[in-house]
């Protein structure tokens, strides 16, 4: 009984996290390739520059 409780548990983990894989994969993407984070704060530098 211990066992089926276990696997069921690691089951929904494994689907949970295809699911979030899944959803992700779908989401825009606001950032450049390499992660940083800057390239959002040089366009806002450029934008705010240019009024």
């Amino acid at each position: 009984m211990i066992q089926e409780i276990i696997i069921g548990l690691v089951f929904l983990v494994a689907i949970s996290y295809i699911g979030r894989v899944i959803y992700r994969s779908f989401q825009a993407k606001h950032t450049c390739a390499s992660g940083c984070g800057k390239c959002g704060e040089i366009d806002e530098k450029l934008t705010s520059a240019g009024r």
